[in-house]
């Protein structure tokens, strides 16, 4: 398969920049709960971006040579360097494969902290496994293995079982042409993840949003963030999706609340 040795990431942003005078030392807050974050950056000016966890951004296409990002554990070095209209981002946790959306805008003379520390809503609930020792992240993980890995270097872990799936299409994706196919399904506890392949069937490239999977899951974790134009040689990649019991029964709580 041609996406195996590609590397994951998947998390949502929140970006902003400092102004070299009275907010230089300010620290603005933000909770995520879902919905996407909205950040305006100053031209020229370098912005924090401090996350719970590790992270990596994902930039839209046409924001490439108008924004530099530096990171360091858990924080984004954010600089625009020409002032743009609102465009969608995504930060990715490489703890849990947490996705952040952020909106990111660039104005001359904008004001905001130098700091803008995202806190995660759902860490507590997220954290709450009971004695299970396998975290999403390893959950994640292991999957990945189980469908990368040369056979020799396979071990299998008297906690997790494999679980039967169809192999069959499901409409997962909202908002874009896309095909979505279960590759296989593992469980710990009540815990299960899924690989699905996603494959870009629209003559565009895109950039993929976990807010627009139907379903309900705990996390959602994708070896590529864009995928090339239909036919491309990147237009498919592989997400791995968490739930709280069977892959069909989560996919099956089309619109409740996560």
């Amino acid at each position: 398969m041609r996406i195996a040795q590609r590397v994951a990431m998947r998390c949502w942003l929140v970006v902003g920049l400092a102004s070299p005078t009275g907010a230089q030392f300010e620290i603005e807050r933000v909770t995520w709960d879902l919905r996407p974050v909205r950040v305006i950056l100053e031209v020229g000016v370098e912005r924090i971006l401090e996350f719970p966890d590790p992270v990596q951004l994902a930039l839209p296409r046409e924001l490439h040579g108008m924004v530099t990002v530096h990171s360091t554990k858990r924080a984004l070095y954010v600089t625009a360097h020409q002032s743009f209209e609102s465009r969608r981002a995504l930060v990715q946790s490489h703890n849990d494969g947490t996705v952040y959306l952020v909106d990111l805008q660039a104005e001359h003379d904008a004001l905001a902290s130098s700091i803008l520390r995202v806190v995660d809503a759902r860490t507590n609930r997220a954290s709450s496994q009971g004695d299970n020792p396998w975290t999403y992240a390893r959950m994640t993980r292991y999957a990945a293995r189980q469908l990368f890995a040369p056979e020799r270097l396979l071990k299998p872990s008297s906690d997790v079982d494999r679980v039967p799936i169809e192999r069959s299409p499901v409409p997962l994706v909202r908002g874009w042409n896309a095909s979505a196919t279960p590759l296989a399904s593992w469980k710990s506890g009540t815990l299960h993840v899924t690989a699905v392949e996603l494959e870009n069937r629209a003559p565009i490239p895109v950039v993929l949003q976990p807010a627009t999977f139907r379903g309900r899951w705990l996390t959602a974790t994708l070896h590529d963030l864009e995928l090339d134009a239909a036919n491309g040689p990147l237009d498919r990649t592989i997400a791995y999706l968490i739930s709280r019991g069977p892959f069909m029964q989560a996919f099956n709580q089309l619109e409740t609340a996560r």
